[in-house]
């Protein structure tokens, strides 16, 4: 085709012969053309019975179906080729085509053979179909001598092909991570657990659920709206220390209702002064004594966030 001679005199090195790009490189659309190329046709071969055990009604209802997929296959190679030849010309058009570019460029006569014998292949068709359509039976002289040899020439049987059966996909057992616990667990920067309630059942098994915390723990909460409970795995007496005190009180603001753009207050106090109201709903508990109140900004705090939130599990 022209198109390499057009285009290795504007290349830098003079030396370079374009060559047939690799197929890993090829278009996607001009691989699948080979592949489909490439592909075993289950029709290639001769599978009619005799002429005389042939299913006649069976054998025009294939021929049918085997025109209108070469229609499809006709307009398909003829896209393909339009499209081939318009990035032909696109590459003619450039004054600097890359090597990429030349490499990958479509094989235009390659395409223009495969639609021809697409439509070759559409045309013979055509021409079984119109001989089968008067014959009434396979005793029938047109038969015997004119439709007959030409269905064993183009592979056409009386039954269409038996489709493979679907293998059905097996779903991926997940793997056992062991039993689901209620909370997620981030580590602060002082290396201190902090535990945050996943819904509102879970809250409730975070807050008030032994075998979640120590009665000394410290527990968090975004004041006045819904939101995830959060303890301090801390029991001494001298309190967290302010950095995990600041990491808790923000994972209490973000994972609740409050204001994520201004100042959220969030409550403090001992795992022991929550208790669980007889008849509450999910998530609601009691505080009792001294409620101290920690005040952050959740817009200001996106390092420490991406921080907790690699220690998260």
């Amino acid at each position: 085709m022209a198109l390499a001679f057009a285009a290795v005199p504007r290349l830098p090195c003079a030396h370079y012969v374009p060559r047939r790009a690799p197929r890993a490189r090829v278009a996607p659309w001009r691989l699948r053309a080979v592949a489909e190329a490439e592909a075993p046709n289950p029709t290639d071969a001769p599978t009619l019975p005799s002429a005389d055990s042939v299913d006649l009604d069976g054998l025009k209802r294939e021929c049918r179906r085997l025109c209108d997929r070469a229609v499809k296959k006709v307009g398909k190679a003829t896209t393909r080729l339009r499209e081939s030849r318009e990035a032909v010309e696109a590459l003619e058009a450039d004054p600097n085509p890359s090597m990429e570019a030349l490499e990958a460029c479509p094989d235009v006569d390659a395409l223009a053979k495969d639609l021809g014998d697409e439509k070759d292949r559409l045309a013979a068709l055509n021409r079984l179909a119109d001989a089968l359509a008067p014959i009434k039976s396979v005793n029938n002289p047109k038969f015997i001598d004119d439709a007959y040899p030409l269905a064993v020439e183009l592979g056409v049987n009386d039954a269409p092909p038996p489709r493979p059966a679907r293998v059905k996909k097996q779903k991926q057992k997940p793997t056992n991570a062991g039993p689901r616990k209620p909370y997620w667990t981030f580590v602060s920067a002082d290396g201190v657990d902090i535990r945050v309630g996943r819904t509102s059942s879970d809250n409730d098994e975070v807050s008030c659920n032994p075998e979640c915390r120590d009665s000394k723990d410290w527990w968090m909460h975004a004041a006045g709206c819904p939101g995830s409970h959060v303890v301090i795995r801390y029991t001494g007496d001298d309190g967290p220390p302010t950095e995990t005190v600041t990491d808790a009180a923000l994972l209490a603001a973000k994972h609740s209702k409050s204001t994520q753009t201004g100042k959220a207050k969030v409550s403090m106090v001992r795992c022991r002064q929550v208790s669980k109201p007889r008849g509450a709903k999910p998530g609601l508990v009691q505080l009792s004594g001294e409620v101290r109140t920690v005040t952050v900004c959740v817009k200001d705090e996106a390092a420490r966030l991406e921080r907790l939130a690699a220690t998260k599990s």
